[in-house]
């Protein structure tokens, strides 16, 4: 890193709680519970401050409690700046000013919105409220100072300087001269498959369907409305992709001999050609089903109504699976969770992946795992509910712990308690792995309690009080990455708003058939810390705190 100048001005969003599309620019998030905002909803970016070190902040539509995030002192100044020590600028999102005024009704006027903005620590208006009139009103009328303005306007042409807007080129850090021939050279081709290979989790191989050996399989059916697509491979806000290599190019690649069906629209009830796709499957050496969802249900201003497959999807499967003379993969290409339980549940499908979105390389990348040149293993980035999750938890409801009454049964893996279709971190593999662990037995809590008074720490900065050993041998028969995960959970997990578990550590790690490799995984104090119900203060919790990994569990005490 360059002490004076910046390669480019990063900017985290939406500042702070915004979980809701429809109706965003009026949504108030009321969360009550101070601890809701320490342990879930700030975390992500206090690190954006503390540990990568942004310049710039997005504050969102919605309010927080009543006060809108871009005229919301409290959120952009007590927390931001005061306590994470942010010395970057805060940049409204488009509109989000005129909104605090129009949509929340916070503000009386435009001079007025102009006033509480920049006493909250809003630098720049994407939108018209600070446009000359309006700021020049509110000076007019004392409700901003120059001084006020100064404030503003020292923050940001701090970041114009230390983008060298106002330096000859020759007096720049040598990466200043990079340009457009070093956008997607081959080896950011290379990392884009890698991530997308990395990425695919399997969630089902039922009697080692997968992988297929391409040299056995002569023909195969290729089925479904995701099975070519190109741009929805990109999900939302994507750049000018070189080439998309979709799933059926992909198994093309492996497989010369590919009868394609798209077997019904991917959002409709429409049945164009089941009966085509049960053919195909029937005259098949293996069929791969290709469903999911897209930009259609899941995208800037909407929200999705339920987490079923749309349309004829579910039918498709069940059809084409029964009607199947092979082996069946599904893949599943979607961004967040998706109820797939009938397939899980089904004998006829052996196989299935979820793909996310997988970028321009997601073709190759899927059928690199379904014909065994790379050994999945992703692991889920959310949960995975039964539809009647929707029934369960209000759509609006910010809160993540449960209510005593039991009508709220909390979200995400910390608190959510009923079953669920997968959980978070699930993941198989083509191999088998076996752990061994080994943890120090206790924490001094003067040692923690120390370590997280600095407060701009965040666990990934804070020192190490305990390493976690991990041994993971692979017992199987393939060569393979594999994810570890370290779940802490404090005495009393689950109860009186403690999380039951909380992931803590994680590490990929490629280990080879019969071998053993070793991870170090540490722990700062404020694994060992749960936040306060008055105040979101955390505090180190004294007492056992179990700590596993699959099925390994060890005790450390911090006494």
């Amino acid at each position: 890193d360059d002490a004076v100048y910046l390669k480019t001005s990063a900017c985290c969003k939406h500042f702070a709680a915004y979980s809701i599309e429809k109706g965003r620019f009026s949504f108030d998030a009321v969360i009550p519970d101070p601890r809701d905002l320490a342990d879930t909803y700030f975390p992500a970016f206090k690190s954006c401050v503390t540990r990568s070190r942004v310049s710039g902040f997005m504050c969102s539509y919605n309010a927080i409690n009543g006060v809108p995030a871009c005229t919301n002192k409290w959120l952009l100044t007590d927390v931001l700046r005061t306590q994470w020590r942010f010395e970057g600028y805060v940049v409204s999102d488009c509109d989000g000013m005129l909104y605090a005024l129009k949509r929340h009704k916070y503000t009386k006027s435009l001079v007025d919105t102009v006033a509480k903005g920049m006493a909250a620590g809003m630098e720049l208006d994407c939108g018209t409220v600070y446009n000359a009139r309006n700021v020049a009103k509110a000076l007019e009328d004392g409700l901003i100072s120059e001084d006020d303005m100064d404030h503003v306007l020292r923050r940001l042409f701090t970041i114009l300087f230390r983008l060298g807007y106002f330096n000859p080129l020759q007096a720049l850090p040598a990466w200043a001269s990079l340009n457009n021939s070093l956008v997607n050279i081959p080896p950011h081709q290379r990392l884009a498959l890698d991530a997308a290979r990395q990425g695919l989790v399997l969630l089902k191989n039922a009697a080692a369907t997968l992988p297929w050996d391409p040299a056995r399989i002569r023909r195969l059916a290729v089925v479904g409305p995701s099975s070519n697509i190109t741009r929805a491979m990109q999900g939302n806000y994507y750049g000018g992709a070189p080439y998309l290599i979709t799933p059926l190019q992909g198994l093309q690649a492996y497989v010369p001999d590919v009868y394609f069906v798209k077997g019904c629209t991917p959002a409709d009830d429409t049945e164009t050609d089941i009966a085509a796709a049960e053919a195909a499957a029937a005259g098949a050496d293996a069929t791969v089903l290709f469903v999911g969802i897209s930009g259609t249900q899941e995208r800037e201003n909407h929200d999705r109504s339920d987490i079923g497959l749309p349309g004829a999807q579910d039918l498709l499967i069940d059809r084409v699976s029964r009607a199947a003379k092979g082996p069946v993969a599904l893949v599943l290409i979607s961004g967040s969770s998706v109820d797939v339980s009938a397939a899980h549940d089904s004998a006829h499908v052996g196989a299935m992946l979820w793909a996310g979105y997988p970028g321009q390389s997601g073709g190759r990348a899927i059928a690199d795992v379904l014909f065994g040149r790379y050994s999945p293993a992703g692991r889920l980035p959310v949960t995975f509910h039964f539809a009647n999750y929707t029934q369960e938890v209000d759509f609006h409801d910010m809160n993540m712990r449960p209510n005593a009454s039991a009508t709220h049964p909390g979200r995400t893996y910390r608190f959510y308690r009923r079953p669920v279709l997968y959980p978070f971190g699930h993941g198989l593999s083509y191999t088998s792995f076996a752990y061994a662990m080994r943890c120090p037995t206790d924490v001094p809590f003067a040692t923690a309690a120390r370590d997280l008074q600095a407060t701009r720490r965040t666990p990934h900065e804070a020192a190490v009080v305990a390493s976690v050993t991990v041994h993971v041998r692979n017992t199987g028969a393939r060569p393979s990455d594999h994810v570890v995960l370290l779940f802490v959970a404090a005495p009393g997990a689950g109860t009186d708003g403690a999380p039951a578990k909380t992931l803590a550590a994680f590490e990929r790690v490629r280990v080879e058939v019969g071998l053993r490799e070793t991870v170090e995984l540490g722990l700062t104090s404020h694994h060992f810390s749960l936040a306060s119900p008055e105040s979101g203060r955390f505090a180190v919790r004294r007492g056992p705190w179990a700590v596993t990994v699959g099925d390994e569990l060890c005790t450390i005490t911090v006494k």
